[in-house]
């Protein structure tokens, strides 16, 4: 997972502070946290997912699932719908009505492209 640029500035500002102050307590105190949190942020590298955490941190929010970049939306589908080309529809109804040996008459009503045409309301050519 990549960092932002907003959590890097943060750890950043986490270290100098410790370096600063010398214990996590009054890191931690400082930021508003836990001294455990300001020692996973600085050393580790933990970024918070708690809204709270991250609210008091000053980090965005984080999205439930990833936001599209060109709609800044989130999508229902995997991938963004306006990147991904449609294919045309294969076409199941003949453009002329055709003649079906089991009805006994010339029919437009849907044929099936299978294994041959087959006529969908008798089931066969």
């Amino acid at each position: 997972m990549q960092k932002s640029t907003t959590h890097q500035r943060l750890q950043n500002s986490i270290q100098t502070a410790y370096k600063r102050l010398g214990t996590w307590q009054r890191v931690g105190d400082k930021f508003g946290i836990s001294r455990g949190l300001a020692y996973r942020i600085g050393v580790e590298g933990y970024n918070p997912k708690m809204p709270h955490l991250r609210a008091t941190l000053g980090l965005p929010a984080l999205a439930p699932a990833p936001v599209c970049p060109k709609h800044h939306v989130v999508h229902i589908r995997k991938t963004c719908p306006s990147d991904t080309p449609r294919k045309p529809r294969e076409k199941t109804w003949p453009r002329e009505p055709q003649w079906c040996r089991i009805c006994r008459k010339w029919t437009a009503h849907g044929w099936s492209i299978g294994k041959g045409l087959h006529c969908r309301k008798c089931g066969q050519l």
